[in-house]
């Protein structure tokens, strides 16, 4: 493995025998990127090990694959929802007008109750991105770019609706 994982033993991860030792890449840095290119690492040992390794060294290798294997999707689905989506030059243009200082938990009381960095109307629509709505700047974009493309058929038709009409 290469010098940003270095390999430690865990015993005991499915019990006490000296067969559930298992070796595990460990990440060095503590990013969902690296915890989830250590779990990758050690889900394919596993699964080699589950397919070629015999006696107990299959048994322990099959119960971490399913282990390993939930681990990594768990990470993946917290690393996708951290991550911001790229925001090309017409989103930024429509946030810009919306909510420049991109504050996901921005309400207008003022007008129409309109929430968060896309003002949207209801805020709860964002709630079909994930159920960090409220909060996370991550999951309003996502929204914002698939209601832009639903209903404008792209972020530069949207914008051009923004500036035209007033709103989007």
């Amino acid at each position: 493995m290469k010098g940003s994982i270095i390999i430690i033993a865990i015993v005991a991860l499915f019990g006490a025998s000296p067969a559930s030792a298992h070796l595990v890449a460990k990440p060095k840095c503590d990013t969902l990127k690296c915890r989830e290119k250590a779990q990758q690492q050690n889900l394919d040992h596993a699964q080699y090990v589950a397919h070629r390794g015999g006696g107990e060294h299959r048994v322990w290798a099959k119960q971490a694959v399913g282990w390993l294997t939930k681990e990594l999707s768990k990470t993946k689905k917290a690393r996708e929802r951290t991550e911001m989506p790229y925001i090309d030059s017409c989103l930024q243009g429509i946030i810009n007008l919306e909510n420049k200082s991109m504050n996901p938990t921005l309400y207008n009381y003022a007008g129409s109750g309109a929430y968060g960095i896309p003002q949207a109307l209801p805020g709860h629509k964002m709630a079909s991105a994930g159920p960090d709505w409220r909060t996370n700047p991550a999951t309003q974009i996502r929204w914002m770019i698939s209601y832009v493309n639903a209903r404008y058929g792209g972020s530069c038709a949207a914008y051009h609706h923004r500036i035209t009409v007033g709103y989007y």
